[in-house]
């Protein structure tokens, strides 16, 4: 009875070894079928729900994304074959404030993602918000806006002669003569989508948001008129803004360079300007080039370069003013 017990207890201790043997070498999981299976897509202990749930998941936000963009943004089915609308709205709401330098980075991963159908729009959207302004009579167009100090002296330039410099200073002046209201009404009429807490300056200087190309070029086509011949072609690091017969289109920045550098390359000559006013000085420099310095007021006394010398393109020129009871 007793070697009968034993031999028992010796089997079950020889089971619960072979068990534990077992499982510390995960023999049970080698032998499965579902783990060959597993192994054959990567190294993987078990089924990984959660990848496979991920893209619906991503698609359901996209759907849910581009639905809330509302009227003037394209829809989630249009998006698709260009780039993923994901990848396109949820910037516009996630951007952080541009001057950081990962706000920088985060933008133009932005502007890649568009493929060819979104940008951020940066400095092109000053142009039709600068040009609607002017039409609206909330700037002068002739008036002179402070730009910048240039050592001891201030630049003072018209509105689109800061365009044409790409002026970010003057950019700043403008918005602050515009006010913030009238830019946010303006961009809010266009359907253009933009964040609550995105400040004037950013509105102004095309940051923190995105815009479909087609609405860009719509603002230039019924907004900039042919007074702005000058600002064109358009060469920016992104791309470049040519306006052509049937209207304002993109072409590469290269393109765009080339045929501003030609543009640039036509003589001209410089014209007497002492006895003019400073204003009247300042109209007949700003059909040749936008780089004009003022220096005083009043009554043009000197200038450079000497009249009737010959200058190429957007030359800098300066002129110096002073006022009759000097």
């Amino acid at each position: 009875m007793n070697k009968a017990t034993n031999r028992r207890a010796l089997a079950v201790f020889l089971v619960i070894c072979l068990l534990y043997v077992s499982v510390a070498f995960r023999i049970p999981e080698k032998l499965s079928m579902k783990r060959i299976a597993v192994r054959s897509h990567g190294p993987s202990h078990g089924m990984n729900l959660q990848g496979s749930l991920e893209p619906n998941r991503a698609e359901a936000r996209t759907q849910e994304i581009v639905g809330e963009r509302g009227a003037g943004s394209a829809p989630a089915s249009a998006s698709v074959p260009e780039a993923s609308p994901a990848s396109i709205a949820a910037p516009a709401r996630t951007l952080p404030n541009s001057d950081s330098p990962k706000a920088s980075d985060s933008a133009s991963r932005v502007i890649a993602a568009k493929g060819g159908s979104w940008v951020e729009p940066r400095f092109l959207i000053s142009i039709p918000i600068t040009c609607y302004a002017i039409r609206e009579g909330w700037i002068d167009r002739e008036s002179l806006i402070f730009a910048r100090k240039d050592g001891q002296n201030s630049v003072w330039l018209k509105p689109l002669d800061i365009l044409k410099q790409q002026d970010e200073s003057g950019i700043r002046h403008l918005f602050t003569i515009i006010g913030k209201n009238r830019i946010k009404e303006f961009l809010r009429k266009e359907a253009v989508d933009i964040r609550e807490d995105l400040s004037p300056e950013d509105m102004m200087l095309g940051r923190g948001y995105v815009i479909e190309k087609k609405k860009l070029l719509s603002l230039y086509d019924r907004f900039v008129p042919e007074e702005c011949n000058d600002l064109f072609p358009l060469a920016l690091a992104q791309g470049g803004v040519l306006r052509g017969r049937g209207g304002f289109q993109f072409v590469s920045s290269t393109d765009a360079a080339k045929m501003r550098a030609a543009k640039e390359d036509e003589e001209w000559r410089m014209p007497n300007l002492t006895g003019l006013t400073i204003k009247l000085a300042i109209d007949n420099l700003a059909g040749h080039t936008a780089r004009i310095k003022v220096h005083g007021s009043g009554v043009v006394v000197d200038q450079y370069p000497k009249p009737f010398e010959r200058l190429n393109g957007d030359s800098e020129c300066a002129i110096y003013g002073r006022l009759a009871s000097e």
